[in-house]
């Protein structure tokens, strides 16, 4: 039996043996290099949000966590593989499946307050469990997925750290430069256009919750983006100043369609080791 079986297998057969255990939604595992594994669903309001943590189950102590929010294309098993990376580098990795991606509850709202919802969900267990550090948790959005995430940010204060990639400034302005599939989506979710809805264009903008983030902010940003000009990185990243917390701006050449391993590897942890206070003896949440 090869380790890639057991790897494969052991998660299924543990969520086997939850199922007829009367535990319904979800699993938890160990894997053979001794990774933390949870899939289950969070609850809102009656909805599902598909929810995936992993973490190094052997560490000593208590643990920064990061908190992976997907942007247009996604959900929260896209980052599979960056959350077993992160579990190796001392991390407790989180990700959700916005409202309508992966297998939560739909429809989709793209960035609006029930994604916010479900990424205030992730932050309020992440902040539970025993194995985080107190004042720990930090979170990485891209695309659609920043501006939900500083608006969770922005309400929530537990969140001590954002970075975002390819974050859309004004999503009103930014419309026209979009691919006609994602515009005809947000068309249908916004019940709408910018000029007939523009407060649900305001709340999925970036600009609008940079004044109001409580934690220190890395955009990162490919200069030679289409749906985010250079200057108005440049802006969101002036906003967040002006309100006193701090922010800087990381030119990085995109690749893919949603954020890259490089970004979380040379970018986003060094980012949040340095902004995470300092650790703290684990203190078990009730």
């Amino acid at each position: 039996m090869t380790r890639r079986f057991l790897r494969r297998t052991l998660p299924a057969l543990a969520a086997l043996g939850l199922l007829a255990a009367g535990c319904r939604g979800g699993y938890e595992t160990e894997t053979l290099r001794g990774e933390g594994v949870r899939e289950w669903f969070l609850e809102a309001d009656g909805a599902r949000i598909e929810a995936l943590a992993v973490w190094p189950a052997q560490a000593e102590g208590s643990l920064p966590a990061l908190l992976l929010v997907h942007g247009d294309r996604g959900s929260a098993q896209s980052h599979r593989r960056d959350m077993f990376q992160l579990a190796r580098q001392g991390f407790y990795g989180m990700s959700v499946s916005l409202p309508g991606f992966g297998q939560s509850t739909g429809p989709e709202d793209l960035g609006g307050p029930r994604s916010v919802k479900a990424i205030l969900l992730a932050v309020d267990y992440l902040s539970k469990q025993s194995q985080v550090r107190p004042g720990g948790i930090a979170a990485f959005g891209e695309g659609l997925g920043a501006a939900p995430l500083m608006a969770a940010a922005a309400e929530d204060a537990r969140v001590r750290a954002v970075a975002v990639e390819e974050p859309i400034y004004d999503l009103a302005e930014a419309l026209p430069r979009l691919p006609e599939a994602q515009q005809r989506r947000l068309l249908r979710a916004l019940d709408g256009p910018p000029g007939t809805r523009p407060a649900e264009y305001r709340r999925r903008s970036a600009r609008e919750w940079a004044p109001k983030l409580q934690s220190p902010l890395l955009v990162i940003h490919d200069p030679q983006g289409r749906v985010t000009p250079l200057p108005q990185a440049e802006a969101l990243v002036r906003a967040v100043r002006e309100g006193g917390r701090a922010a800087q701006l990381q030119p990085a050449r995109k690749q893919s369609i949603e954020f890259r391993s490089a970004s979380l590897e040379r970018w986003v942890v060094p980012f949040v080791r340095t902004h995470l206070p300092p650790e703290k003896p684990l203190r078990r949440v009730p």
